[in-house]
């Protein structure tokens, strides 16, 4: 496919949105699966990502005016300890004995009740009895919704400036692009890839789908006053860094979340010359336990409500209208 794009077409932008397809069903969805594999092509067609200005937490500030303006509290540090559930209608929430606003008391829905707390979460605080009585099938899906078969690790790196690629020689557009992927060469490394991510391989799985953002590239105002950039990547990492009764181990994910900084930074060296030149600092290593331990909705390190894998891919992800009346999903 590489070769007859590059024999067919000048523009790499076309190459890029011809290959799309095919690399989206190689990392998230089977093509060959009823549905869910057609579902899987088409969307990248229609994935239109954008930044902006002044960096995106600009969207989320707004957004925070807009709901304050209209009367909504946000309560931090209030964690809930049951969705309340009563004739089949979502009637609000009974909060945590420890949580700072209200603690232990019952909080009732004027209209609704949202949960972005994610599949596994939420069902826990309605209890299995709920969910069965209300959708057996459902019921089973989100207890066994699968979070551990795509954790994240978030790695920013502090630059002097935007790396040179080298792939920059045949594509002038790396010069200005602040989010890229590195990635496989082969088709049969991407399979070799996906079945370690999914077996828990370490090695297997280190590299594979890294996907990098360097939103300086782009806008000025988020650079540093002598023109540095941030340098973050993300990625998918097996997960089998266990005890055996399934839990984090915490010595071993506190050690290999640095083994992956420093191999990446020797990838990243080979890609872009230099790169080791021009770093500053590394600002943070996340490992998929930091980002749980930071936001307990992102269970076992997926940041995404749950893995995009075989059932639960496109077709397949939670349903945002719940069969409870009055309570909707938004994770």
């Amino acid at each position: 496919a590489w070769e007859f794009l590059d024999y067919r077409f000048e523009d790499h932008r076309i190459k890029q949105v011809l290959l799309m397809p095919f690399t989206s069903s190689m990392v998230n969805a089977d093509p060959n699966r009823r549905g869910e594999g057609a579902a899987g092509i088409l969307t990248p067609f229609y994935l239109v990502a954008g930044q902006m200005k002044g960096s995106n937490q600009t969207l989320v500030d707004s957004t925070l005016k807009v709901f304050n303006h209209y009367g909504g509290e946000l309560w931090l540090d209030a964690p809930v300890q049951h969705i309340l559930v009563e004739r089949g209608k979502a009637v609000g929430v009974q909060m945590e004995a420890g949580a700072r606003h209200c603690p232990g008391e019952v909080v009732r829905a004027r209209h609704a009740v949202l949960s972005n707390a994610g599949a596994i979460q939420t069902y826990k605080l309605l209890g299995d009895d709920v969910v069965r009585s209300a959708d057996d099938a459902l019921a089973t899906r989100m207890q066994y919704w699968d979070n551990q078969s795509r954790p994240s690790s978030v790695t920013v790196w502090l630059l002097k400036e935007p790396p040179k690629w080298k792939a920059q020689a045949k594509n002038p557009y790396l010069k200005t692009a602040d989010w890229l992927y590195i990635g496989l060469d082969e088709v049969r490394d991407w399979r070799a890839w996906r079945d370690a991510i999914a077996s828990g391989d370490q090695e297997g799985g280190f590299q594979g789908w890294w996907e990098i953002f360097m939103p300086g590239v782009i806008d000025p105002d988020l650079r540093g006053p002598n023109g540095e950039v941030c340098f973050r990547v993300e990625s998918v990492v097996p997960y089998h860094l266990l005890n055996e009764d399934g839990t984090f181990d915490e010595s071993k994910w506190k050690a290999y979340k640095w083994e992956l900084v420093r191999r990446r930074t020797e990838v990243f060296e080979r890609f872009a010359p230099g790169f080791k030149d021009l770093l500053i600092d590394v600002v943070h290593a996340k490992s998929p336990k930091d980002l749980w331990d930071a936001n307990r909705t992102v269970a076992f390190g997926c940041a995404q409500g749950g893995a995009f894998t075989g059932d639960q891919s496109y077709m397949g992800r939670m349903p945002y209208r719940m069969p409870i009346d009055q309570l909707y999903m938004c994770n």
